[in-house]
Order: C-alpha cells, then structure tokens, then sequence
C-alpha cells in the first residue's frame, strides 16, 4: 500500500473505534434480532469530522437494528477527529457495511 493509503485507513480505524464504542453502548434489546443482511451506511463529515450527512443505503431488514444503527452514528460523530489534511474532500464521504454479530 502507499503512503497515502496507509494514512486514509488510518484515519477509518479512529472513525471505527468511535463507531464500535457508541455501536456497543445502551444497546436496545437482550438478543439481536434476526435481520437480512448487514446494514450498509454511508456518511459525511466537514473538515473538523462533524456528521453533516447520514443515510442507511441498506437495510438490515430491521426497523430497530436500523435505528439502532443511526442512533449510534449520530453518537459516535460527537468524538470523531477533524479530517486531516492530506485526505480529499469536503466533506469527507465513507460507506461503511456494519457487521452484525452474537455480541450485540
């Protein structure tokens, strides 16, 4: 990988943590319902990493994973760190696929 690469995932692994971290807190149910598939998200942040944009563009195929799911990116967008400098765009725009697991 190049240098640039290294540095964009990087700056996806700090958005991660974040993420995992509201993901696991004040989960909604026990056990996780069953769901389709994994949501797919996208969204975007301004230069200083606050969400401006958020959208599930799949489903999981459960109304309260999904919500779940928005709640805990809104949450998370609260510590995320500013874009840096050398990552193009703004805003920064990433997709992400949430990985449900037993864990929940």
């Amino acid at each position: 990988p190049t240098d640039e690469q290294l540095k964009y995932e990087r700056y996806l692994e700090k958005l991660v943590t974040c993420l995992e971290k509201s993901l696991q807190t004040n989960r909604p149910y026990n056990q996780p319902p069953i769901i389709k598939q994994n949501p797919r998200v996208v969204m975007s942040l301004n230069r200083r990493g606050i969400l401006v944009n958020f959208r599930i563009i799949e489903s999981s195929g459960s109304r309260e994973v999904d919500e779940h799911v928005s709640r805990a990116f809104y949450d998370a967008g609260a510590s995320f760190p500013p874009v840096p400098n050398y990552l193009p765009g703004d805003p920064f725009v990433a997709t992400f696929v949430v990985i449900m697991s037993r864990n929940w």
